[in-house]
């Protein structure tokens, strides 16, 4: 069995499309023998998202465990919102946790590095 990459459903290898979220599996799924592991505990949907994002776009499949997957029968109710788990190929753990931990760049260098491209 292999997750999708995209929300994290067991799929079977030969299958094209996810039968969660109807993604189109173009690249392979995680396989299980790199079964994902946690790298975040996000603690809004934003924040799991950017993370992910910021995982594919340095080359590291990601996806983000949605908490409904994990406990479908509880119900999130007033300002008790739940951690969301983004989850790599434990082959790239320790590469995902440096990006995730890289200081944020400054405006200084985002200005500079716009100039050097254009």
């Amino acid at each position: 069995m292999s997750r999708c990459p995209h929300c994290g459903a067991e799929v079977d290898s030969n299958e094209t499309v996810c039968p969660r979220c109807d993604a189109e599996l173009s690249n392979p799924p995680l396989a299980a023998a790199t079964e994902p592991i946690v790298i975040l505990e996000a603690k809004s949907a934003a924040e799991a998202q950017v993370a992910e994002a910021t995982l594919r776009a340095e080359g590291i499949e990601a996806f983000v465990q949605p908490f409904a997957s994990v406990s479908p029968n509880i119900g999130v109710t007033g300002d008790d919102v739940p951690e969301l788990e983004v989850l790599v190929a434990a082959k790239d753990a320790a590469l995902a946790r440096e990006i995730l931990n890289a200081p944020a760049i400054s405006d200084e260098e985002l200005t500079e590095a716009e100039e050097r491209t254009w």
